[in-house]
């Protein structure tokens, strides 16, 4: 239900001086502002609904007296005054919140205010464009024998104003006679494409969009903005039980998610242990926050990172959730791995994509990064380093120290202006990749935008596993028993046994099994080839994992003494180092070093603790325990 407005909780007196302030200001300085947004009444008037938005009623009316929500509306009325300045003036643009409060408290009665109004109007706006909320009194302002929270008003008004942010503030027939080359700044052109904001079930903030694609990028920038603003004020509105966090983007343009669509032309549903890819985008679900945050980081700033363990679905995010968007924003990308010398290979990779001819070998990478920067312009290029642990394998550190220092060039930001680095790995290599490449160019990893990605919710791998049968013309048997939980609800529990989240591939492993045991003629999978003939998640995946020890050729045997190795007499995973392992099953330890990366690449183990080593679940050592493999 729409919120009331703050005028019906205000006094009858206090609503008519109210009345009077917003009268005298539409008539005097609201037409008069500077800027370079659309300000005046049509802004202020945004503000205070804003505010009505933000404030439940239930808060209004029990929990903030009327002289609050009084100071709040003429805030509102009067916040932008100090962009009034004589014709040709430009001091509104060093502080006009502080020459606002000036105003305010040299001219209060011409606008309508007492002294003491005044006061606590001018504290409220003189921070509402910076959110310097520091710099206000701790003391209360005493109004009557009221005692006025300035801190708790300036922070939700301050979120107010920021709120205001749409296409109503930013018109395209304006842009175009501000900026008639073209050169559009982010701000205003993301503010073309908002249409507006929402409040989630979560009291998180929504912003909603219809970006033409190539608005896209600029919207993600001013979000991005937006959210460093509220980040000045966020712990403040916590307090004080206002909404304080920016929920994901609301991007809702039929034509980007047509487009997507048009491009899911799938030979089948499921890609089992695969990634996704580029042509499975469309039902690659679960991953919106993430693709967002990707997106986000990847506009604002030279050299990103993507974190997260084997499995959890790094490149599909890449491949599947970040370049379709890309190809909308008319990007340019590249996806590459640097392998034990990154910068030979990297070079390779873009010089194969971009340039034409054999490969100059007296370039270096960051020369070739430039010539296919300078290639994709007006455009921006992403170089995606995925599976970037690899470099840890280079024994030469001349390599890397070159490699270093071509990284240190892009993250300039002004020595190849139009190119973003997006470097993907495991998290287990975090700490190594820190003392070998990321310490030399920012100091730390932790100095980089980082989104480090977890395995799927429950929510997440339902959405995944709707779309993809969706996609095979395929049901889950809708029928059940008495007390018994949906066949969708069992399958997500069995495969996540106990834990938080959801190992992607597992759940593609299972949902690929299922749909290749379904007779085509009959689109239903049953209760019974779940339980019955496949026996489950747990024994669809063993019997899956323990089939791949095949495509390890003549290493199949060394491969199963490490599974058996890595199995307590429980038939529980158990975790070893590399020096045990090599004492259990005889395998020397830079034999065991090989085996053991591709085992990880193969989703089997993983890496657990300092330098050790475990099964990845608990259904492969179960089922190695059961078969003495």
């Amino acid at each position: 239900m729409k919120n009331k407005e703050l005028r019906e909780f205000i006094k009858s007196d206090m609503l008519t001086q109210l009345k009077e302030i917003w009268r005298k200001a539409k008539g005097s300085y609201h037409e008069s502002q500077k800027g370079d947004n659309i300000q005046g009444w049509t802004h202020c008037k945004a503000v205070e609904t804003n505010l009505s938005r933000l404030i439940p009623d239930e808060k209004k009316e029990k929990e903030m007296t009327p002289m609050e929500l009084f100071l709040l509306s003429a805030a509102a009325c009067l916040h932008d005054i100090g962009k009034v300045v004589p014709d040709g003036s430009s001091d509104w643009d060093s502080d006009h919140g502080k020459r606002a409060k000036e105003i305010l408290l040299q001219e209060y009665d011409k606008l309508g205010l007492d002294n003491v109004q005044a006061i606590a109007v001018s504290y409220i706006v003189s921070v509402h464009n910076d959110g310097r909320l520091e710099e206000l009194p701790n003391t209360p302002v005493v109004i009557g024998s009221e005692e006025i929270d300035i801190v708790k008003l300036a922070a939700i008004f301050r979120l107010a104003d920021m709120l205001d942010t749409g296409y109503n503030r930013a018109p395209e027939i304006v842009s175009a006679i501000k900026f008639p080359n073209g050169e559009i700044p982010s701000k205003w052109r993301g503010r073309q494409a908002i249409t507006g904001w929402y409040l989630d079930e979560n009291d998180r903030i929504i912003l909603q969009a219809l970006p033409k694609p190539e608005e896209i990028d600029a919207v993600l920038r001013l979000k991005a903005m937006m959210a460093n603003d509220l980040d000045l004020i966020s712990s403040n509105l916590k307090l004080y039980g206002f909404p304080a966090e920016l929920g994901e983007l609301d991007l809702g343009d039929v034509f980007i998610n047509a487009q997507l669509e048009q491009k899911a032309k799938l030979d089948r549903p499921f890609p089992g242990m695969a990634f996704y890819t580029q042509r499975e985008a469309a039902i690659f679900k679960g991953r919106d926050k993430e693709i967002e945050a990707l997106l986000t980081h990847v506009s604002c700033w030279p050299i990103s990172l993507l974190v997260g363990e084997s499995g959890a679905g790094k490149t599909s995010l890449i491949h599947a959730g970040l370049f379709p968007w890309l190809e909308l924003m008319k990007w340019k990308y590249a996806w590459t791995r640097p392998f034990e010398k990154p910068g030979e290979n990297i070079k390779k990779s873009l010089w194969l994509e971009f340039l034409e001819g054999k490969v100059e070998a007296e370039k270096t990478l960051l020369d070739v990064m430039k010539q296919a920067a300078g290639k994709c312009k007006p455009h921006k290029l992403l170089v995606v380093m995925d599976q970037f642990e690899d470099i840890l394998n280079c024994s030469v550190p001349e390599f890397l120290e070159e490699f270093c220092l071509h990284l240190v060039a892009v993250q300039t930001g002004t020595v190849i202006p139009n190119l973003r680095v997006l470097i993907s790995f495991r998290d287990d290599a975090l700490v190594k990749l820190n003392a070998r490449l990321f310490k030399k160019i920012t100091g730390s990893a932790r100095s980089f935008p980082m989104v480090e990605l977890e395995r799927l919710t429950i929510n997440g791998a339902g959405a995944a596993l709707s779309a993809g049968l969706e996609q095979a013309g395929l049901g889950l048997d809708p029928r059940l028993e008495e007390g018994q939980r949906p066949l969708k609800d069992i399958i997500l529990d069995d495969i996540r046994q106990g834990e938080d989240r959801l190992y992607p591939p597992y759940l593609q492993v299972v949902a690929e099994t299922l749909c290749r045991k379904v007779d085509p003629g009959k689109p239903v999978i049953t209760g019974d080839i779940y339980f019955h003939q496949l026996n489950g998640a747990g024994q669809i995946i063993a019997r899956y994992l323990l089939e791949r020890l095949k495509e390890f050729g003549s290493r199949e045997e060394e491969t199963k003494k490490i599974l058996i190795c890595l199995t307590s007499s429980q038939g529980k995973k158990a975790r070893k180092s590399l020096n045990e392992l090599s004492l259990g099953t005889g395998i020397g330890v830079e034999e065991l070093k090989t085996i053991m990366t591709e085992m990880i690449d193969m989703r089997m183990v993983r890496v657990a603790g300092e330098e050790e080593f475990e099964i990845i679940h608990d259904y492969i050592a179960c089922q190695i325990g059961r078969v003495h493999v």
